[in-house]
């Protein structure tokens, strides 16, 4: 293994192995059929509804892992709740939502493809804080980076970024 990528190991990219170990539920199953715009607009709706079950199946699983020991309290070994974009929530809350009052997609327009698996859109959303920490109140653009993972798990958002 000395030297070599995950990819070269295994013979599969991450999300391909991943794969192998998901069992689908009617949510995940539904959110693999859809296109990427439509992964998006769910995820805004489920951060609006406070679904914190739906919007994390919309997130990529590498994301999810790497937001399993981000940002955390000095004395935890992992985050025992899924960090979910744009909640702005403080370390150690007890809910993702506390601080999101509302999160509303005004618009998604694709603006790259960098590969077959790959997609970049830009949208444009209004966001509704009970407190700005990290993220302002308002409307507001972002680039949404998103990943075909697999056949089982379909379109997924790998991040937001300017």
């Amino acid at each position: 293994m000395k030297g070599n990528n995950f990819e070269k190991v295994t013979g599969q990219t991450l999300y391909e192995w991943l794969a192998d170990g998901i069992e689908r539920d009617s949510v995940e199953k539904r959110l693999s059929e859809l296109q990427p715009e439509q992964v998006i607009e769910e995820y805004f709706e489920a951060l609006d509804q406070k679904d914190a079950k739906t919007a994390g199946y919309c997130i990529s699983k590498k994301t999810l892992l790497g937001n399993l020991t981000a940002n955390m309290l000095n004395d935890a070994l992992f985050n025992e709740r899924i960090g979910l974009p744009f909640t702005d929530v403080d370390i150690g809350a007890k809910s993702s939502f506390d601080n999101l009052k509302s999160a509303k997609l005004l618009k998604v327009e694709l603006i790259d493809e960098p590969e077959e698996n790959a997609k970049i859109f830009r949208v444009t959303v209004n966001l509704q804080y009970n407190k700005g920490m990290t993220i302002g109140n308002g409307e507001q653009s972002w680039d949404c980076g998103m990943v075909y993972e697999s056949p089982q798990t379909g379109w997924k958002i790998e991040g937001f970024g300017h």
